[in-house]
C-alpha cells in the first residue's frame, strides 16, 4: 500500500481509492433510483423527465467549471464537488416528498461537473501512462465500489426500504471526501499564447469529435434509464436481484475498461457500441435472470465508452485549454444524457419493449457509421503520450 501511494502515480491512485469508496455509497441507491421515484409518485414520463433534468444540471455546469479549472486549483474544485455530494445525499435521505427528493437529486448531479477538473488533473498526474490508460483505470476503479454497493443496497432495500440507503451513502461519501483531501495540488498552466475559446468551435476536427461523442453517448445510454423499472415491473425481478445485477454490471465495466484501455479510441467505440446492442437484445428477448445478468455485464461497453471522452479530444487541445476543451466534450455527452431519458420515458409509456427495439435499431445504424467514419478521423488514432511534450497542439492540425 505504501508503494501504491508513493510512486509516480501517487495522486492518481489516491483518486482511484477515493472513487472506490464513493461508488460503494452511490451504488447503494443509484440502480434503484427510478424505482424510488416511482414510489414517491412519479410515472414513467415524469421519471424520464426528472432524469433528463438532472442531466441538464451536469451538462450546463461542465463548460463554466472547465473554464474555471484552467484558472484555479483543480484540487479545490474536486474537494468542493465531494462536499456538495455529501450534502446532496443527506437532502435525498431527508426528503419524504417527490419535490424535495428531486431537489436533492439535482444538487447531487452538480457533483458531475467534477469530471472536467478531475479529468484535467488525471491527465497531468498519469505518469508514463497514456490518457486512455489513466481514464480507463479510474473508470475501472469507480466500478469496483459498484461491485458491492448495489448488492448491499438490494439486500437492505428488501428489509428496510430504499430511503435508509441514502443515509448510509452520505456517511460513506464523507469517508471518500477525507481521502480526496490528501491529493497534492498541481500548478495551473499559464494562458499565455493560448488560442481563443472560439477557436475550438471553428476547428472542424474538434466539432467532429464532440458530435461523435454526442451520437455514441445517445445511442448507448438510451436503453439505460428505465431498465430497472422494466425488469421490476414487467419481468418481476426483485430489488435484491437488481442489486446483484448492479454488481455484475460493475464487473463488466471493470473488465471492459482494463482490457480495452490500451487500445485507440475508434476500436473502443466499435467494441463498446456492439456490447450495448447485445445488452439491449438480451433485455428484450430474455426471460431468465441469467440472461438479464448477462445483459448487465454487456452494459460494461457503455462504461468504457463513457470513460474515454476526454482522451478523444485531448490531442486537439492546448495545455492551458484542457479544462475548457474537456468541459465542451463532457457537455456534448451530457446533452445526449439529457435527451435520451426523455425519449426512453416516452417509448416506455407507449410500450416498454419499444425502448429496446428503438435502441437496437439506432445502435446498428451508429455501428455502421462508426465503421466508416471513425477510421477516417485521425484524432481517434492518436495516443496521448505522443503529445505530452508539446506545450500547444495547433487547432486544425489533425487532418481527416
Amino acid at each position: 500500500m505504501r508503494c501504491f501511494l508513493n510512486g509516480e502515480r501517487r495522486d492518481l491512485n489516491l483518486i482511484a481509492l477515493s472513487l472506490v469508496v464513493w461508488s460503494l455509497g452511490e451504488g447503494l441507491f443509484m440502480i434503484f433510483q427510478p424505482i424510488y421515484l416511482q414510489e414517491l409518485g412519479a410515472n414513467p414520463i415524469q421519471i424520464g423527465f426528472i432524469i433528463s433534468l438532472s442531466m441538464v444540471v451536469i451538462g450546463f455546469m461542465q463548460i463554466p467549471v472547465g473554464l474555471i479549472s484552467d484558472r484555479v486549483s483543480r484540487k479545490a474544485l474536486m474537494i468542493l464537488s465531494w462536499a456538495i455530494g455529501c450534502l446532496a445525499a443527506l437532502l435525498m435521505a431527508l426528503g419524504r416528498t417527490l419535490p424535495v427528493f428531486v431537489l436533492g437529486m439535482l444538487l447531487y448531479n452538480i457533483t458531475g461537473s467534477v469530471l472536467t477538473p478531475m479529468n484535467s488533473y488525471i491527465s497531468e498526474s498519469k505518469g508514463s501512462w497514456s490518457d486512455n490508460q489513466a481514464f480507463t483505470f479510474i473508470s475501472a476503479s469507480y466500478m469496483v465500489g459498484y461491485l458491492f454497493g448495489p448488492i448491499l443496497g438490494g439486500f437492505l432495500a428488501e428489509r428496510v426500504g430504499l430511503r435508509p440507503l441514502y443515509f448510509l451513502a452520505a456517511a460513506i461519501f464523507m469517508v471518500s471526501t477525507v481521502m480526496i483531501l490528501k491529493i497534492r495540488d498541481l500548478p495551473v498552466h499559464t494562458s499565455e499564447g493560448k488560442p481563443a475559446a472560439r477557436a475550438l468551435f471553428k476547428d472542424r476536427n474538434f466539432v467532429l469529435a464532440c458530435s461523435l461523442i454526442f451520437a455514441v453517448a445517445f445511442t448507448t445510454f438510451l436503453p439505460n434509464p428505465l431498465t430497472s423499472n422494466f425488469l421490476h415491473n414487467q419481468r418481476g425481478v426483485s430489488l435484491q436481484t437488481l442489486g446483484l445485477f448492479g454488481m455484475v454490471m460493475s464487473a463488466g465495466g471493470i473488465i471492459f475498461n482494463l482490457f480495452l484501455g490500451k487500445l485507440l479510441a475508434w476500436p473502443i467505440y466499435l467494441v463498446g457500441q456492439t456490447a450495448v446492442i447485445a445488452s439491449s437484445v438480451l433485455l428484450l428477448k430474455g426471460r431468465s435472470e441469467l440472461i438479464f445478468g448477462l445483459a448487465y455485464f454487456m452494459w460494461g461497453g457503455f462504461r468504457v465508452i463513457n470513460a474515454i471522452t476526454s482522451s478523444v479530444v485531448r490531442p486537439l487541445l492546448h495545455k492551458a485549454q484542457v479544462g475548457l476543451g474537456f468541459g465542451i466534450a463532457e457537455t456534448s455527452k451530457s446533452l445526449a444524457f439529457i435527451l435520451a431519458p426523455v425519449l426512453a420515458g416516452f417509448l416506455y409509456d407507449q410500450k416498454p419493449e419499444l425502448v429496446y427495439q428503438v435502441a437496437i435499431g439506432m445502435g446498428i445504424i451508429m455501428l455502421l457509421f462508426l465503421g466508416v467514419i471513425a477510421r477516417k478521423a485521425s484524432f481517434l488514432h492518436y495516443r496521448a503520450e505522443r503529445l505530452d511534450a508539446a506545450d500547444a497542439i495547433p487547432l486544425g492540425s489533425v487532418k481527416t
